[in-house]
């Protein structure tokens, strides 16, 4: 009887082991066959398929045989487990003894688990999720742009309705149909590009676009430059109408109502206007440098492009770009003053000890961090119910969002604070450091060495 129920365990052990670790070598073959097309039968040989099969059950057993001896040590108080399957867990909860060792190790064993198959799975899919998040961008950022216009729309023609006709519930149910008419258009273009045959897998571009590696096929493409002409239409007509519906009402409001109304949906609309202006451009030039020969145009402009319609459409969001320039702002000056430190008090070691891997890592480090705390802040602020929709000033800034909150802001005005703080004294300390040995060399140094760090400074 024992020896059944640790059999149930370990075909249960091997089995979730083995699956996660064939998903993991399937991804990779996936990869072979889609982006190395000619390297793929000398890559995924017979051999290494037989070895790769030995490795995963190995590994399974191997981590199924330490859970066995770990488990045998246990003294059990037990024998009854109210469940459909025999489950390490449970057998170990009715022990009498300590049990920390397995819990730890079940922990750990449990993300083995899933981590050491996940990474070879990110690696393969990583060209599909580069289209899948570009397409996403795109389809997201116009639909977005089209509920925007209409939520204008409400607030300057239906001022009255508008708290019935905007409310929590449609807005949850426009967000999901957005994402979910993005994600089924992605998904018939995915379709569409795996039944082709690759017959390259190099792409001279800046990043890896839907267009492009259907060009690298030697099967016939018709139905991929149908959909795609069709999906391209698509993506730019459903928001459009929406966005000329809504703007043509307000435009009719602006030309019958009076100066406060032309004021009110001037400064209302100015900001969607300029995102809806700057993504089409974006989108514009993107589109006409993917279908057309652009060899003429100089390779800096095309460059340029191709980032200003990934990076720009996102700055605009006034929140974000605000947090992240103060972040990066005051981090970046922190970082220099560190730079201006290695070059006046260890000029021999500068060098070697800011590289350009340095430099990129510092870049990667302050953009994170960056972020992380946006995103902290952006969290803590969609739990709150706001009781208005108008800020008196110049700019969005998250402190007026919270100011109209009705519910309990306490959480994000501790942060606020806690934020403020970090954002100033997390640079502070280098700078200060870093000047402070600055003075020190100045005021022991020679006149030149003054005057250089002076100018350095």
């Amino acid at each position: 009887m024992v020896m059944f129920q640790w059999g149930k365990i370990y075909c249960l052990y091997t089995y979730a082991h083995v699956e996660f670790c064939n998903l993991a070598v399937m991804s990779y073959d996936r990869y072979l066959a889609i982006c190395c097309p000619l390297h793929y039968k000398a890559r995924m040989t017979s051999n290494k398929v037989a070895l790769l099969i030995a490795v995963i059950w190995l590994y399974s057993f191997i981590k199924f045989l330490i859970t066995l001896c770990l488990n045998l040590r246990l003294t059990l108080c037990g024998n009854v487990i109210d469940r459909l399957y025999c489950h390490n867990y449970y057998v170990v909860k009715l022990a009498c003894s300590d049990t920390t060792v397995n819990n730890i190790y079940g922990l750990f064993g449990t993300f083995l688990t899933v981590l050491v198959p996940l990474i070879p799975i990110l690696f393969s899919y990583t060209k599909i999720l580069r289209i899948y998040c570009l397409y996403t961008y795109v389809h997201v950022e116009f639909c977005n742009l089209a509920v925007m216009s209409y939520d204008r729309y409400l607030a300057i023609c239906c001022p009255l309705h508008y708290k019935a006709r905007m409310t929590s519930n449609k807005v949850a149910l426009l967000i999901a149909v957005i994402w979910l008419y993005s994600f089924i258009k992605f998904l018939i273009t995915l379709c569409l590009n795996l039944r082709l045959t690759l017959c390259g897998n190099v792409i001279g571009r800046l990043f890896c676009q839907n267009y492009h590696v259907v060009k690298l096929a030697c099967s016939d493409t018709t139905v991929n430059n149908i959909y795609g002409l069709f999906g391209t239409v698509l993506t730019v007509l459903v928001p459009l109408i929406p966005i000329l519906f809504s703007y043509t009402k307000i435009l009719r409001v602006c030309l019958v109502g009076s100066k406060g109304t032309r004021q009110k949906a001037a400064s209302t609309c100015t900001p969607h206007l300029a995102s809806l202006i700057n993504f089409t451009f974006g989108c514009c030039f993107e589109i006409l440098q993917s279908r057309f020969n652009m060899t003429s145009v100089p390779r800096m402009l095309r460059i340029f492009g191709s980032l200003y319609f990934l990076t720009i459409q996102p700055l605009f969001n006034p929140i974000y770009c605000l947090y992240t320039y103060v972040h990066v702002e005051f981090c970046n000056l922190a970082v220099m003053s560190y730079d201006r430190y290695l070059a006046i008090c260890c000029p021999l070691h500068y060098k070697a000890r800011m590289t350009s891997n340095k430099v990129a890592l510092l870049i990667a480090v302050i953009w994170l961090y960056s972020f992380i705390k946006f995103l902290i802040t952006l969290c803590l602020n969609l739990r709150l119910t706001l009781c208005g929709n108008v800020i008196g000033r110049l700019f969005c800034h998250n402190y007026h969002v919270v100011k109209l909150a009705c519910s309990d802001t306490t959480v994000n005005n501790i942060y606020g604070l806690f934020g403020t703080v970090l954002t100033v004294l997390v640079p502070l300390i280098p700078i200060l450091f870093s000047y402070t040995k600055i003075l020190r060399v100045c005021l022991v140094g020679s006149k030149e060495t003054r005057q250089k760090a002076l100018i350095t400074s």
